[in-house]
């Protein structure tokens, strides 16, 4: 004890030297201990990886789940393309056969037009009237123009099948020189990137809250890739023209209850002798129809003056 009192300080440095060695022995234990596990689950990785390649036919379910990943991957892009389907490629023409084929779409719309219940503007030509009523062209513009020509189609099927009151326009960007502008050319370009092309057009109409919700539905299911950039919608300022009926050459309207007369009674008292005792017939009196008071008027839509901005894109 004395010995120790003499050199505490020794004997504290050793005590705490060794506990301080024992706990690195014990971190080294451990460690060695998890290097080992990391080494077996290694040497366990690396044989199962050379069992795969001498057999791949090894795990059938591996290769179930994969050939179920692929068919997963098939059908989202049948779906993508769906949505993202290409305008119809128009067929290359000459001049003639620009001219024909410009005509013959012409017409195709304006009947499409007219089914669907429609209106145009008279004699509407889908922004193409200056080519319309040209001899020549230049060659270089008839690719650009059969594409917007199978753009408008698309958009027409859409405006078609919504059934809007009255197309009062279109509006393309230009394509090159001979392109007038006017109000039927955008301030605009067509953008051409890595991806695909974007085309802009302006669509304007008048209808009600229905045909205008009925448009963009067919816009975001249409098959072919149409981005709504902007809608403007507004009380229209004009009412759609209303066309002229038929004049009626066919006389008057026979009333209901009164006896139609093949012959006037002066020609049948003509054909009858004097002594005949003629009487005229009763005149029937049409019955009187009590017209109820038409319903309170509540909410009453009024007409909608729309304009929609939409982008084409054709994917590359």
């Amino acid at each position: 004890m004395a010995w120790i009192k003499r050199n505490l300080f020794f004997v504290i440095t050793v005590a705490i030297g060794l506990a301080v060695t024992g706990y690195c022995g014990f971190l080294l234990f451990e460690a060695l201990r998890d290097n080992k596990g990391v080494s077996e689950e290694y040497g366990t990785t690396v044989t199962s990886l050379k069992d795969l390649q001498k057999n791949p036919n090894l795990n059938q379910e591996s290769i179930a789940t994969a050939k179920a990943d692929q068919e997963r991957a098939k059908a989202f892009l049948q779906d993508f393309r769906k949505a993202f389907a290409p305008v119809p490629t128009p067929p290359t023409v000459n001049e003639e056969g620009f001219k024909d084929y410009l005509q013959k779409t012409i017409v195709e719309l304006g009947v499409a037009a007219t089914n669907s219940g429609v209106m145009l503007p008279p004699d509407y030509e889908f922004t193409f009237g200056v080519q319309r009523n040209r001899l020549s062209y230049s060659s270089e513009c008839i690719g650009p123009w059969m594409q917007q020509l199978e753009e408008i189609k698309a958009i027409m099927r859409v405006l078609c099948a919504a059934k809007i009151n009255y197309l009062v326009g279109l509006q393309r960007v230009s394509v090159c020189n001979d392109d007038f502008m006017g109000g039927d050319f955008l301030a605009a370009t067509t953008v051409s990137n890595q991806t695909g092309v974007v085309t802009p057009y302006v669509i304007s109409f008048r209808g009600f809250s229905p045909e205008v919700a009925a448009v963009l539905a067919g816009f975001a299911g249409s098959s072919n890739c149409f981005i709504v950039k902007d809608i403007d919608v507004k009380q229209s300022s004009e009412a759609i023209p209303i066309l002229a009926p038929a004049s009626d050459d066919e006389g008057p309207v026979p009333v209901p209850g009164v006896p139609s007369r093949p012959n006037p009674p002066g020609r049948l008292r003509r054909q009858m002798g004097a002594g005949d005792d003629y009487r005229p017939p009763q005149q029937v009196q049409a019955p009187v129809v009590v017209v109820a008071s038409a319903p309170q008027v509540i909410l009453a839509e009024s007409l909608l003056f729309v304009t929609v901005a939409v982008d084409v894109v054709r994917l590359k």
